[in-house]
């Protein structure tokens, strides 16, 4: 639109050259040399038409502009989301910490116990059950020293406690001489499935100890008795889950 309506403003501009150009000829011939030339219609319309183009063309510029400093403002914000070559490199780059360590193989323990005690035809439990059903067991527990074991609050082991209760794992009873404190018991379903636990952490140890060696295993499994009896595991007293 630009394009066309600057043409035109050309061919207006030309028009009015040659009427200025006959006009002065008749000036000449007539002897009015000196007169003034009055404004005509046409400079009137051209006028209007420069401010209009230079409107467009100033709102053109403007809007380009605008759309330029958008698309730069996009391009800054991808650019400051994009990963630095440090943040995207694969987590293994650093060598894993104790916590790692630790945590990882006990996760895939926890996994495989309860993959094989769900085969096994104890399909209810799950993998937040661990926390109740792990070593040494509930037998005979309160469960606020179960929450303590698992590092947990109180609330959240009464819920697990439900659960198990409601599946017929355990029961809830009175414990004796200790007025209205609750102690954990197994039910027959739950001895059985605490023995099938016992069965699938043989297993694994016995794979274990195929793959790093007789002697490595045993000295791992003695190095690991000795950090769990010592004061590396005991929480502080202001660290105690609630």
């Amino acid at each position: 639109m630009v394009v066309a309506m600057s043409g035109r403003h050309q061919a207006l501009r030309r028009r009015d050259t040659q009427l200025k150009s006959r006009n002065a000829a008749v000036r000449v011939f007539t002897g009015d040399q000196e007169a003034q030339p009055e404004r005509s219609e046409t400079d009137d319309l051209v006028g209007r038409i420069d401010l209009k183009i230079n409107g467009l063309l100033w709102h053109y510029e403007a809007s380009r502009g605008k759309l330029h400093l958008l698309f730069e403002s996009k391009v800054h914000l991808l650019e400051m989301s994009m990963p630095s070559p440090r943040k995207n490199r694969p987590a293994n780059a650093e060598p894993m910490l104790i916590g790692a360590l630790l945590r990882i193989p006990a996760q895939a323990i926890h996994r495989r116990i309860i993959h094989e005690l769900n085969a096994a035809g104890f399909e209810e439990l799950r993998l937040p059950h661990i926390a109740v059903l792990q070593f040494p067991g509930p037998e005979g527990v309160r469960p606020g020293t179960l929450a303590e074991r698992a590092g947990m609050s109180k609330q959240a082991m009464n819920q697990l406690l439900r659960s198990l209760e409601g599946l017929g794992y355990i029961a809830r009873s009175d414990a004796p001489d200790e007025g209205r404190a609750r102690i954990i018991r197994f039910t027959r379903r739950g001895r059985d499935a605490y023995a099938k636990i016992h069965d699938i952490l043989r297993d694994i140890e016995r794979e274990w100890s195929a793959e790093l060696g007789p002697e490595r295993f045993a000295q791992l499994k003695k190095l690991l008795s000795r950090v769990s009896t010592s004061s590396l595991i005991h929480y502080p007293a202001d660290m105690r889950p609630g």
